[in-house]
């Protein structure tokens, strides 16, 4: 940037300044910077630019509008509206370059936010087509492989991102690549184990997901925010109609409240977890942007929401549901005021479900589950220790596996789970027709699965209406066993830091907003929540390698990012 462009910059963000009634102070206060940075900007001795996108949020001025001042002031300066032979002035000539590269420029932005959203819509409804309504071939419910190749594809051809944005990026990178070295070792260890295919379907379903956050922190375009927020409402409006058309009938028809699972096929677990995201998501709606049509719309939807989670019954995920409406009331009581008020209305709804469901739908067995919590809260911690026994049993007669593990894909992972499939026919199990090709048509059996954790499986025991309880199935349990201590550390290290960082800027977005229809906050609480829930649902399953799940935590993270850094450059609200 020239001089004059710098001194035309910093002019017109003082007469912006003045126009929207701050004073110095108060906008060196909400740009994180020293009032005598603000003096120097506006003095034309620091750059602008990194500042732009929050300027231009506080004023309510188009960031363009102070470029092309600097950029008019300077062509003026240069040519001082000379004509050229065809009749231009250097000016216009100016302006027509100008309009023509901005245009350019919305086109790709609007692309890419098709391609990143489209891969949302097409993770959470391909399952509608394919099982509920199936019209689709069945394979399409990989949908989430050619949806990070072409995440991937197109993070390569655009442009890179902010420096903060990929300052953000790196600890998971770096974490990412200990993990894949923790597994490499694994591996190297027990060659006379480990299987191609599995290997690298659990070096898939554990990294797969940072590959897309990567590619996403990388081409998404910043001021996009409520597009994202009108995409997740879309679905959850999507998902309502079918539990509504679709899955209330068979129940009636059948009393079974396990048909009910949206756009998700035969797994209510998913749903449960997208619509608990939603509802993150509208409480921001509606307490950030009041009078919009999606704020007006919001409280039919979480009750919607909240009597679909509650006959979805899924007894082991209550305690997680609890304590993510929980959460959400906490970080909505950032915001006092409005803010507190929704979050303890959301809570009360969600009691309300359940107490109705427990008292008028017997068959969905909430009042023993309660009842039972009640009499012995540590129920569900005991239950999951008990179910560690087959990796405890293992590290007693091979003390060797804490160090190196039994090789990925070789315990109780997804990736061992899909290729060995010791016991599931569902009908969205297709993984299992296909990957058989890759063991040319035989069984896959491991050593250390047969003797730990199938008879586990097979006796099946039933806790509080539930086999989950006892399951040896859990992300935690897999990775201590195939990759030992050190693949669990890193992988904790990494949900939990991409937890704290999501909940930190959502918190920083819920106190900061500044005007009555913010579009920022609510996205980030569905980013907060999503990974909040995802964590505690790996304690009970193998979900962090549930990509359908998992890369819609991991988009919002990076969508969140990407918006926040664009907001406050400074990195503090």
């Amino acid at each position: 940037m020239t001089v004059s462009t710098q001194a035309s910059v910093g002019t017109r963000v003082a007469d912006a300044r003045r126009e929207a009634g701050l004073s110095q102070k108060q906008l060196a206060g909400r740009l994180g910077m020293s009032l005598w940075g603000v003096e120097q900007l506006e003095a034309d001795s620091v750059d602008a630019s990194p500042y732009l996108p929050q300027i231009s949020y506080l004023t309510r001025r188009p960031e363009e509008w102070f470029l092309d001042g600097a950029s008019e002031d300077g062509a003026r300066r240069a040519a001082r509206g000379t004509p050229n032979a065809a009749g231009q002035s250097g000016t216009e000539r100016s302006r027509r370059v100008r309009t023509a590269r901005k245009e350019a420029r919305r086109i790709v932005e609007r692309r890419i936010q098709a391609i990143v959203l489209g891969s949302v819509v097409g993770l959470v409804i391909v399952r509608a087509f394919t099982e509920v309504v199936p019209i689709l071939p069945r394979f399409l419910n990989f949908i989430d492989i050619p949806v990070l190749v072409l995440l991937l594809l197109t993070a390569a051809v655009v442009r890179p991102a902010t420096a903060v944005a990929r300052r953000d990026v790196v600890p998971f990178l770096l974490l990412g690549a200990a993990f894949l070295a923790v597994a490499a070792v694994a591996t190297a260890a027990n060659l006379d184990r480990v299987a191609l295919g599995p290997t690298l379907l659990f070096l898939y379903g554990f990294l797969g997901p940072l590959a897309v956050f990567a590619a996403v922190v990388r081409i998404w375009p910043p001021g996009n925010a409520r597009a994202v927020t009108n995409t997740l409402v879309a679905l959850t409006v999507l998902q309502l109609l079918v539990v509504a058309g679709i899955d209330a009938p068979k129940f009636a028809a059948e009393n079974n409240p396990d048909v009910f699972s949206g756009t998700f096929g035969e797994n209510a677990y998913q749903l449960v977890f997208f619509l608990l995201v939603s509802a993150g998501v509208l409480v921001g709606v509606y307490t950030f942007e009041r009078g919009t049509r999606v704020a007006r719309l919001a409280p039919a939807l979480l009750v919607g929401i909240a009597g679909t989670i509650v006959v979805a019954q899924y007894r082991v995920l209550l305690m997680a549901t609890l304590l993510t409406v929980l959460g959400l009331t906490v970080l909505l009581g950032a915001r006092r005021g409005r803010g507190a008020l929704v979050g303890v209305l959301t809570a009360g709804a969600m009691s309300a479900a359940l107490i109705l469901g427990a008292q008028y739908l017997p068959v969905l067995k909430l009042g023993p589950t309660y009842q039972s919590f009640t009499n012995d809260p540590s129920l569900y911690f005991r239950e999951r220790l008990r179910a560690a026994d087959s990796v405890s049993r293992l590290y007693a007669d091979k003390p060797e596996a804490t160090v190196v593990g039994t090789g990925p894909g070789t315990f109780s992972s997804r990736a061992w789970y899909t290729f060995a499939e010791p016991k599931s026919r569902s009908k969205s199990n297709v993984a299992g027709r296909y990957v058989r090709v890759l063991t040319q048509g035989k069984d896959y059996h491991t050593d250390v699965a047969d003797k730990y954790v199938l008879p586990q499986i097979r006796r099946g025991r039933s806790v509080v209406s539930s086999k989950a309880l006892s399951s040896p199935l859990s992300s935690y349990f897999s990775i201590l066993a195939e990759v030992g201590i050190a693949g669990l550390v890193i992988m904790v290290i990494i949900y939990l830091q991409a937890l704290v960082g999501a909940t930190r800027r959502a918190l920083a977005a819920v106190r900061a907003a500044a005007r009555p229809r913010d579009p920022l906050p609510a996205p980030m609480i569905g980013g907060a929540v999503a990974f909040f829930l995802l964590i505690q649902m790996a304690v009970f399953e193998n979900w962090l390698e549930v990509t359908r799940i998992s890369f819609l935590a991991w988009i919002l993270l990076a969508i969140g990012l990407r918006e926040y850094a664009a907001r406050y450059p400074s990195g503090s609200a």
